[in-house]
């Protein structure tokens, strides 16, 4: 069952569309050879990417999930000369996940954010939290290494950033949670 006992981790804004404009590169060619990328199955028909990142050891992280109703997503990881490993985690509860991006927090840890669906609550905001390099699902976070809360309705999609805000004379981190509604409020 969801837990929403964290707020105090998380900030949510919901924002308006907008675009984000990225620095035109090529692909580097030290990255699994000639033409600097990979192209694999995760053995799995019918998976829909999410956002990826980079993780500290240089490794690429992408999420995916099933483009049926399920509550697995895939967390792939591909180093520069290594094949491809996936890692299967399930929402406990949860009759459909849709992970939407990847990051890592100041500690290390992966950072996983999207929406959920559980029979009762319906559609929640969902945050796992992943050891890395171990892959395993840290359960010093809320117990089970989910977080979840409530988002507005008409909630689009969702991504993450981890922040380090100024508290007194300490510095801490927080994770800013964005999503994007299918119409404005009123």
């Amino acid at each position: 069952m969801p837990s929403c006992a964290k707020f105090s981790r998380f900030w949510l804004l919901v924002l308006l569309p907008a675009t984000l404009l990225a620095v035109d590169g090529a692909p580097d060619p030290d990255f699994q050879g000639p033409g600097g990328y990979v192209a694999y199955s995760a053995g799995v028909p019918s998976h829909l990417a999410g956002r990826g990142t980079i993780a500290p050891d240089g490794a690429a992280i992408f999420v995916s999930h099933r483009t049926s109703t399920s509550s697995i997503f895939l967390v792939s990881r591909v180093t520069a000369t290594d094949g491809p490993q996936s890692y299967q985690f399930s929402a406990a509860g949860a009759t459909d996940v849709h992970p939407s991006q990847a990051v890592f927090d100041s500690a290390g840890r992966l950072l996983i954010v999207g929406t959920a669906t559980y029979t009762g609550p319906g559609l929640v905001v969902m945050v796992a939290r992943i050891l890395y390099p171990d892959m395993a699902l840290d359960t010093s976070s809320d117990g089970d290494g989910y977080v979840t809360f409530d988002p507005p309705e008409d909630l689009l999609g969702v991504a993450i950033a981890p922040v380090i805000v100024p508290l007194g004379p300490l510095r801490v981190e927080r994770l800013v949670v964005a999503g994007t509604l299918l119409a404005p409020p009123g």
